[in-house]
């Protein structure tokens, strides 16, 4: 047992000193080196296409006032504010 111990204490002092570089590596944020792209030397083929669809925005019928009522006058409410009957 006596010529296993030094093995095992120098095994263990071996991993510990390969763990503390990464310990103390893994708070901070390495990037890889910086690149530039030139997106102008691109060249972008096919063609300009319409949609397949449309959207139908209301009736195009008309026929309805919808839910909204435009008012064209307020003699009625100016009535019932002054207390007279419109």
């Amino acid at each position: 047992m006596s010529a296993r111990a030094p093995a095992l204490v120098l095994a263990a002092a071996c991993a510990a000193a390969a763990a503390a570089p990464r310990a103390q590596e893994e708070g901070r944020v390495r990037y890889g080196r910086a690149r530039d792209l030139d997106f102008e030397s691109l060249l972008v083929e096919g063609q300009v296409r319409k949609p397949d669809i449309s959207v139908v925005i209301g009736d195009p019928g008309g026929g309805d006032e919808g839910l909204l009522r435009l008012r064209e006058d307020f003699i009625d409410q100016i009535a019932m504010d002054a207390g007279e009957a419109p």
